[in-house]
């Protein structure tokens, strides 16, 4: 199976002209291919936190026993995120 990243940053939900080229990609894949994954991220409509990259930098040479629960979440947060990236074959941006 083939998996898809992409990620939309309008923060229009309509009338978004990046959305549609992205649609209009990501449609066309899925008509070549039998078996498409495609993982989303929309940081236009949903951004992520805005303390999360530094609560994660700030984690990284902290043992995990003496992170903050902000550092916890932030450090699993950016994990999801590059796992997300890693596991993709292909990307929409």
């Amino acid at each position: 199976m083939t998996t898809i990243f992409r990620l939309d940053a309008s923060i229009r939900a309509v009338g978004s002209q990046s959305r549609a080229v992205a649609s209009t990609i990501e449609d066309s894949i899925r008509a070549q291919l039998a078996e498409l994954d495609v993982v989303r991220r929309d940081v236009g409509l949903s951004p992520l936190p805005a303390t999360a990259w530094a609560f994660a930098v700030q984690a990284g040479p902290k043992a995990l026993s003496e992170r903050t629960v902000e550092e916890v979440e932030a450090a699993a947060l950016a994990t999801k995120l590059a796992d997300e990236m890693l596991a993709a074959d292909a990307f929409i941006f």
